[in-house]
């Protein structure tokens, strides 16, 4: 499927392209996703983010709340949005039937591995028409992984701390996959999951 000349309007699936797609195309976001208003955007949001000001508090308020992919996207509000693509995540299954079903291209970057996420920030910031602040993004990132992995490579063995990471959601506690990007971090810092 073709990617149009110039994208002016995108929509988002999950918070993580919705930050990038907001940080890089701007007034280009047509939706913020229900997880990242709960988190970040919602008067009654549960994360203090001090790195939005208030016009882009504003802005991102007038967008309409759509479901991620997780929770599944109904392809009929995809349409009445109007989308020129659609920005998701490499865990979304879903992405290719959404694609086939709206007939708007769908592109898919990363969370995890942490280490994979450089090359995401340089998509986004190509396909929204803003490749230089893309490319800032993802070199300030691989900057610090590359700092981080001549620190870790350095490490003796028998310096590693073996980290169990443990999450709640509501009254349920989980540890995240080895894939997460809770895990590909820790691995990345030199710990042992």
């Amino acid at each position: 499927m073709e990617v149009p000349l110039e994208v002016e309007k995108v929509m988002t699936l999950h918070p993580v392209p919705t930050y990038c797609a907001w940080r890089l195309g701007g007034e280009k976001l047509i939706n913020v996703d229900a997880n990242f208003s709960k988190l970040y955007s919602a008067e009654d949001a549960i994360s203090a983010v001090d790195y939005y000001t208030q016009d882009a508090l504003s802005f991102l308020r007038t967008l309409p709340v759509t479901d991620t992919w997780m929770t599944g996207i109904d392809p009929e509000v995809v349409l009445e949005l109007e989308p020129d693509l659609i920005l998701t995540l490499t865990q979304d299954s879903n992405a290719d039937k959404l694609q086939e079903e709206t007939g708007i291209p769908v592109f898919c970057i990363v969370k995890a591995p942490v280490t994979e996420q450089a090359d995401s920030y340089r998509l986004v910031g190509e396909l929204l028409g803003n490749e230089a602040l893309g490319n800032e993004m993802a070199d300030f990132v691989q900057g610090i992984l590359d700092r981080m992995d001549a620190e870790v490579s350095q490490m003796e063995e028998s310096d590693q701390v073996r980290v169990m990471f443990c999450g709640k959601s509501e009254n349920l506690y989980g540890v995240p996959g080895a894939d997460s990007i809770y895990a590909t971090t820790l691995e990345a810092a030199g710990g042992i999951n």
